[in-house]
């Protein structure tokens, strides 16, 4: 018999009064036990916000890590957040020392990204000139690897689904 799992409570969390961050759908990053997020899409001028789990509070998105959000974003295993420049095609790893983006890859098939999803050291783009591309991060140096889809087919949305284990 196996022990009883510990019950988790849901409890009223701080709330984010602006008003800023409603104006259009936006995507919200998880990354190191924060809630990283920014009221406009794409390359424009545009503010941002950290909501701090552990803290229960709002704090303002650091300088260097909003300065850089010019696409999709995207965290690995919540650990390395990445964002695909979608004007210039350059997907970048921020590194938090220096509160700054690192250029990873440049490459033409990841110019106008609107969707990242990141697992396992790979990155699957989302460019509807370029359709999907996989960029392996994990591989030095980086590699990208296109998607091949049926003709007259467009991407939509790519979503990574956890894998079953074979004996289900």
């Amino acid at each position: 018999m196996e022990p009883p799992k510990p019950q988790r409570r849901l409890g009223k969390k701080t709330e984010l009064k602006d008003g800023r961050f409603s104006r259009e759908a936006i995507d919200a990053v998880g990354w190191k036990q924060k809630l990283c997020m920014v009221n406009v899409k794409g390359d424009a001028a545009k503010e941002g916000v950290v909501y701090d789990v552990a803290e229960d509070a709002w704090k303002e998105m650091p300088e260097g890590m909003l300065y850089g959000w010019r696409g999709p974003v995207a965290a690995m295993e919540e650990e390395v957040m990445y964002v695909v420049d979608e004007a210039k095609g350059v997907l970048r790893r921020y590194v938090e020392e220096q509160d700054a983006w690192e250029d990873i890859l440049e490459n033409k098939r990841l110019k106008g990204a609107e969707q990242i999803v990141a697992q396992r050291g790979k990155l699957c783009v989302v460019s509807p000139s370029s359709g999907i591309s996989v960029v392996d991060v994990a591989a030095v140096p980086p590699r990208i690897v296109p998607i091949l889809l049926p003709e007259e087919f467009e991407p939509v949305a790519v979503h990574i689904l956890p894998r079953m284990p074979a004996d289900q």
